[in-house]
């Protein structure tokens, strides 16, 4: 009988995988239908005897991932903004070309985490959705919704993990633990590296940096608010969530085909 860590209900799924050291079952169903509480397909360590997840999967699937990641994880260039020489890393997932590093161009009312020059090397500026679009250069563009469901299922499909664990970059960055639970890490599959810069609120005060990672999409949801996508310390998914359009987040750029 395998059963889930949580709360030990009953398990039936085949895929299920067994850590090799104490032969425990690490289920991949995404949520135990008795407690509801989500279980990983990511384990990097087991629950039960803290094994190291490269001893949990079969030899035959690491190397497929890791072939995957090797093919997938390239910058394919690097793009100097002209406005003011500040040069971006890229790189391609599927289809896409993103920005791997958060956009730091200053346009009236941007500003860096805290208004610190020495957060804005490492984690670029918070904009409003309207700064947003004025800050990305040109070739570039503000991702859509559905830019960031390609990259999504692109990320799930390819790797077997959840989006946000294979954008989160695997850097010392994020916090190990928080008041919602300990730090799962990212495995940074593609060169992504979606850093934790935080965010500030539409009433000027900063929040969560090392904690969380927000990305404006161009899309509004009404006069007030627009969509943005979300990333944890404390969790795997990549979800996209609205916000009041004074809230200042991070900008990742796509670029134009």
């Amino acid at each position: 009988m395998i059963l889930c860590p949580n709360c030990y209900a009953e398990i039936t799924d085949a895929t299920t995988h067994f850590c090799m050291n104490c032969k425990k079952a690490l289920p991949l169903i995404k949520g135990c239908k008795k407690c509801h509480k989500d279980i990983s397909f990511n384990f990097n360590y087991c629950p039960h005897c803290g094994a190291n997840n490269q001893d949990i999967l079969p030899p035959e699937k690491l190397e497929e991932l890791n072939r995957i990641a090797s093919e997938a994880n390239k910058v394919s260039s690097e793009f100097t903004d002209p406005r003011d020489g500040r040069t971006y890393k890229t790189v391609i997932i599927g289809n896409q070309e993103w920005m791997a590093e958060n956009l730091a161009f200053v346009v009236e009312g941007a500003n860096p985490y805290n208004n610190s020059s020495e957060k804005a090397t490492t984690y670029g500026l918070l904009y409003t959705w309207e700064q947003a679009k004025l800050a990305v250069p040109e070739g570039f563009r503000l991702p859509t919704r559905e830019d960031f469901v390609e990259l999504e299922n692109f990320c799930q499909k390819s790797t077997g993990l959840q989006a946000g664990t294979a954008l989160k970059s695997n850097t010392e960055h994020w916090c190990e633990t928080g008041m919602l639970g300990t730090r799962i890490p990212g495995q940074d599959s593609f060169g992504f590296k979606a850093l934790p810069a935080g965010s500030q609120s539409s009433l000027k005060v900063f929040n969560y940096l090392n904690n969380y990672a927000y990305f404006w999409t161009d899309e509004e949801k009404d006069q007030e608010k627009a969509y943005f996508r979300h990333l944890s310390y404390y969790n795997e998914t990549f979800a996209e969530l609205s916000s009041n359009k004074n809230c200042k987040f991070s900008v990742r750029a796509i670029k134009i085909k």
